[in-house]
Formats: C-alpha cells, structure tokens, sequence
C-alpha cells in the first residue's frame, strides 16, 4: 500500500507523546487513509524534536501524480484546520526520495519522484 511519511518539527517543550496521539487520530479521519501511525522522534543532536507521522493509503488512492497531489492537498487542508490547535508544531514537511518538502510546496515534479520511489 501507499505510503506518506510526514515530518512535524515541534518546539522543545511540546508534548510530543499527547501531540501525536492526537495527530495520528486526525490523520486517520482522513479520506483514503486506511491507517496513520505517528511517533515522537528526539534526535538530540538534529535539531528540534519531531513527530513523524507514517499514513498509509489503499492501493487505488494514489497511482497517478494527480492522484498523489490531491492526497497532499487534502494534508494541506488538514494541516491549515489543525495548526490553530496545535500551535508548537510547524508546518510539516513530506519525505520525497532523501528530501524533506514542505507540504504546502510539493510540486508535480516531487510527486512524480515519491511514485517512482514506491511512496
């Protein structure tokens, strides 16, 4: 099945266990989502902590670029209703190949890289 992984930097004093229990139940609501797994990360020398949420899809939802930028558009939305409640996280970001993109700036071009990848 199809693949998306996210990357949810949060601020040092963030929750990251409560933020993603939270982000795992609101990414599963999802359309076409058939599961989201999210897990705090704390790599202590990287940078701030993350939350890395894994969303898989059904193997229909997303064969085609245009299929997988409408996947993403529909994060985006999610992302735009969440932020307001989850105000120590920043924008997440998608893992396109070694990349890491941020959300709202995935390109036709990446989308195609993700789905040669296996995404």
């Amino acid at each position: 099945m199809p693949e998306l992984t996210l990357h949810f930097s949060a601020d040092a004093e963030t929750d990251l266990e409560a933020m993603a229990g939270h982000l795992q139940k609101r990414m599963s609501a999802l359309p076409s989502v058939v599961t989201a797994e999210a897990a705090p990360q704390r790599l202590r020398s990287a940078g701030l902590p993350e939350i890395l949420t894994v969303l898989t899809y059904a193997t229909t939802a997303i064969i085609t670029t245009t299929a997988f930028l409408k996947a993403v558009q529909e994060l985006v939305k999610a992302w735009q209703n969440l932020s307001a409640q989850f105000p120590h996280l920043h924008n997440p970001t998608l893992e396109v190949g070694l990349r890491q993109v941020p959300i709202d700036q995935v390109t036709e071009a990446d989308a195609r890289e993700a789905l040669a990848a296996g995404a």
